[in-house]
C-alpha cells in the first residue's frame, strides 16, 4: 500500500498531525467556554463580591454593628474596583466552566487510555469535583468565619485599627478557598500515587500517627487558639487521610486480583 499524507495507517491510529488538530480544537473550546463564563461572571461581579464578603460580616457582626456590608472594605487604588471585578470574574468563570473543561480534556485523553484506565476516569472525575466542592463549602461556612473573626479581634487586641482593603481581602479569601478545595482532593491524589506504585497501604498506615500530628499542627496554626476551632479543621482532614488509607487498601487488592486473573 502506498502511504498518502491524507490517510491514517492500517491500524486505525491517528497520525501526529491529527492529534495536534484535536489538541487545537480542545484548546479553542476551552478558550471559548472560559471567555463566555468570564463575561457572565463579570456582569454579576458585584453579587459575587457580596457573597465573598458574607463570611467577614458573619465573623465580625458584633463589631461592625449596623454598618452596610459595602462599607467594610476599602480600595486605595482608583482602578482597584475594576481590577478586582476582573479577577473575581476570572476566578468565578473558571469555577463555572470547570465541569465543561474537565469534559473537553477527558474527551481528548480518552482515545489514548487503556480499557482499565477508562474505567477509572469517570469515577475519578466525579469524585474530584465532589471533594473540591465539599472543600469549598467547608471553608466558606466554617473555616473563613473562624479565621476572620480571630484575625479581626487579634488586631483590635494589639491596638491596631482594622481597615482592610478590597484587594488583600479578596486575595486572602480566594486563596484560602482554593487551598481547602485542593486539601479535600487528598484521597484522589493519594489514590493516583498508589496506582503508580509510589505509595502503598502499609506506608500510609505506618505513617498515620505522623500525619495526624502534622494535621493538628497545621490546624493550630491556621485557626484561633481554642480547641473547638482546631478540631473543626483537623477532624475532616484526619477523616480524609483515613479514607485515603482504605482507598489504598482496596486499590492494591483490586490490582492483585487483576494480575492474578
Amino acid at each position: 500500500m502506498i502511504y498518502t499524507p491524507d490517510s491514517n495507517d492500517l491500524s486505525g491510529k491517528k497520525r501526529f498531525i491529527d492529534h495536534l488538530e484535536d489538541f487545537r480544537k480542545t484548546i479553542l473550546k476551552i478558550a471559548v467556554v472560559i471567555s463566555a463564563c468570564f463575561v457572565i461572571c463579570f456582569y454579576f461581579s458585584p453579587q459575587i463580591l457580596h457573597f465573598l464578603k458574607l463570611p467577614l460580616v458573619k465573623a465580625i457582626q458584633a463589631s461592625i454593628q449596623n454598618h452596610p456590608v459595602d462599607e467594610i472594605l476599602r480600595s486605595l487604588n482608583p482602578t482597584g474596583s475594576f481590577i478586582m471585578a476582573t479577577k473575581i470574574a476570572f476566578i468565578a468563570g473558571l469555577a463555572l466552566s470547570f465541569p465543561l473543561l474537565f469534559y473537553f480534556i477527558a474527551s481528548f485523553l480518552i482515545p489514548a487510555l487503556t480499557k482499565q484506565e477508562k474505567r477509572y476516569l469517570a469515577p475519578v472525575l466525579i469524585t474530584s469535583c465532589f471533594l473540591f466542592i465539599c472543600g469549598l463549602i467547608f471553608c466558606y461556612f466554617i473555616v473563613l468565619p473562624l479565621m476572620l473573626n480571630f484575625l479581626w479581634n487579634f488586631s483590635r487586641w494589639m491596638g491596631i485599627i482594622n481597615d482592610w482593603t478590597l484587594e488583600y481581602y479578596v486575595g486572602f479569601v480566594t486563596q484560602t478557598l482554593i487551598m481547602f478545595g485542593l486539601a479535600f482532593e487528598t484521597p484522589v491524589f493519594i489514590g493516583g500515587l498508589v496506582l503508580l506504585n509510589l505509595l502503598s497501604y502499609k506506608l500510609l498506615k505506618s505513617k498515620r500517627r505522623h500525619a495526624i500530628v502534622i494535621i493538628f499542627i497545621i490546624a493550630a496554626i491556621v485557626t484561633p487558639p481554642d480547641v473547638m476551632s482546631q478540631l473543626l479543621i483537623a477532624i475532616p482532614l484526619v477523616i480524609l487521610y483515613e479514607i485515603s488509607i482504605w482507598e489504598a487498601y482496596f486499590i492494591e487488592r483490586k490490582q492483585a486480583s487483576y494480575l492474578a486473573g
